[in-house]
């Protein structure tokens, strides 16, 4: 098994309102749970996410990574 880091940056980010909506937030989820949130109004978001690669069909599985449900194209 193999470590790594999945690493994924923007900065065009929507910003933190839209309409009635406020404070909204980018980021990764963990499980049901939102985790390394960014403010969508910050000059620009950068994730990392660590990995491990495994040999299975699906290779990379991290905790953020949902597994493909059946009937979806991904």
């Amino acid at each position: 098994m193999a470590r790594s880091a999945l690493r994924s940056g923007s900065h065009e980010l929507p910003g933190s309102a839209c309409g009635v909506q406020r404070h909204i937030h980018v980021g990764t989820q963990r499980g049901r749970d939102p985790d390394r949130l960014v403010s969508a109004g910050a000059a620009e978001a950068v994730l990392e996410i660590p990995v491990e690669t495994v040999t299975a069909p699906d290779a990379v599985r991290p905790p953020r990574i949902a597994p493909r449900l059946p009937g979806t194209d991904g």
